[in-house]
C-alpha cells in the first residue's frame, strides 16, 4: 500500500471557535459513508479519559448517538475515526482542539487522509463533494487557513505533517516546512504553510491579497483556459475562499501524461507569485513578478 497518493485536507481553526457537533456528525459520517469496512472510532475527553470502538462504517451513526452521545463530539480534545485494509490505513478523518507544541501550540484543526484506492472506487467527484464539506464547516468556525495535499504515502506519513504528530519517516523538507510554518507563519494568521494542490485562504490572508473580490477575479482570470473553461477549481466560501492548480488532483501528480498537466505549472507559478508579491509566502522580486503575472 505505500505506493498509494494520498489526499490529505487539513482546515485550521482559531482556538476560540469550535465547530457545532452536528457538522461534526456530519462530516463523520459521510466520510465513512466511503468505506463499507470496519472502523476503529476512537474521542479523547477533556479529562483525557478515551472511548474507542472498532466496527463496521455503517454503524457509525449509532456509535455517535447511542455510546459517545453527540454532546461530547464539539468538547472533546479530539475524535475521529479509521479504516484500514491489510493493516494500512486507507481513510481517516480528526478533529483536535488545540494542542501545545513546544513553545507553540498547534491549531485546531479538521482533516481527512484518504488513499488513492479509495478514491478510485468512489470517484473524484464524491471524495471533492466530501472536501468542500469539510472546508465548509470550518469556514463557519473562524477558519485562518486550509490545504489538500496529494502525494505519496512516504512523503506526510498519511498526512501526519499536517497534523503536528512528529513522525521519523517524514522527509526533511517537509519537517522544516512544518517548523517554518507552526513557529513563524501560522501565528500570524496572514502566512501560508506553501502552496498545495488546494489553498484555502481566511479572511485575514484575503484581506492581504486586495480583498476576496478582487484576488478570486484575479485567480479565475489567469487560470481561464483559451475557450474560457476554468483549469482550476474556486469554492467562494461565506468567509474565505478555495483555490486548486487543476480541477482534479489527480492531474497534479508528477509524471502526469495528462495532457492538462500543463495548466498545473501554470497556475501553480502565477499563484505563487501572487501570494509572494502580497507578502503571504516569501517574496519575489518585483520585476519578476511582473513578468510572471498577466496584466489586468
Amino acid at each position: 500500500m505505500k505506493d498509494q497518493y494520498y489526499l490529505n485536507a487539513y482546515v485550521y481553526l482559531e482556538g476560540n471557535r469550535r465547530p457545532k457537533k452536528a457538522d461534526i456528525a456530519s462530516l463523520l459520517k459521510q466520510s465513512a459513508g466511503l468505506s463499507s469496512k470496519r472502523a476503529r472510532f476512537y474521542l479523547v475527553n477533556q479529562d483525557g479519559s478515551t472511548f474507542t470502538q472498532t466496527a463496521p462504517c455503517s454503524e457509525l451513526s449509532r456509535i455517535l448517538s447511542e455510546d459517545v452521545g453527540l454532546e461530547k463530539l464539539s468538547t472533546s480534545l479530539s475524535c475521529g475515526f479509521e479504516v484500514r485494509r491489510h493493516d494500512w490505513a486507507v481513510l481517516n478523518f480528526t478533529w483536535s482542539n488545540t494542542l501545545p507544541y513546544g513553545v507553540a501550540t498547534m491549531p485546531a484543526y479538521m482533516g481527512f487522509s484518504i488513499a488513492s484506492c479509495v478514491v478510485d472506487e468512489v470517484g473524484i467527484e464524491t471524495t471533492l463533494q466530501l472536501v468542500e464539506q469539510l472546508f465548509a464547516v470550518a469556514d463557519k468556525c473562524s477558519a485562518f487557513y486550509g490545504l489538500i495535499d496529494f502525494s505519496r504515502w512516504e512523503e506526510t506519513v498519511w498526512g501526519s505533517c499536517f497534523a503536528g504528530v512528529h513522525s521519523l519517516g517524514l522527509p526533511i523538507s517537509r519537517e522544516v516546512e512544518f517548523n517554518q510554518w507552526l513557529y513563524s507563519d501560522a501565528p500570524t494568521r496572514t502566512r501560508a504553510r506553501s502552496i498545495f494542490w488546494g489553498n484555502y485562504f481566511g479572511p485575514l490572508i484575503l484581506d492581504k491579497l486586495g480583498g476576496k473580490p478582487d484576488f478570486k477575479a484575479r485567480y479565475e482570470s489567469y487560470t481561464s483556459l483559451r475557450d474560457g473553461v476554468p483549469s482550476a477549481l474556486v469554492w467562494n466560501m461565506e468567509n474565505g475562499l478555495f483555490v486548486s492548480l487543476s480541477t482534479d488532483p489527480r492531474i497534479a501528480k508528477p509524471q502526469s501524461i495528462d495532457p492538462r498537466h500543463i495548466s498545473v505549472k501554470k497556475n501553480l507559478t502565477r499563484l505563487q507569485a501572487d501570494l509572494a508579491m502580497h507578502g503571504v509566502i516569501a517574496s519575489w522580486p518585483p520585476e519578476v513578478v511582473k513578468k510572471l503575472l498577466p496584466s489586468r
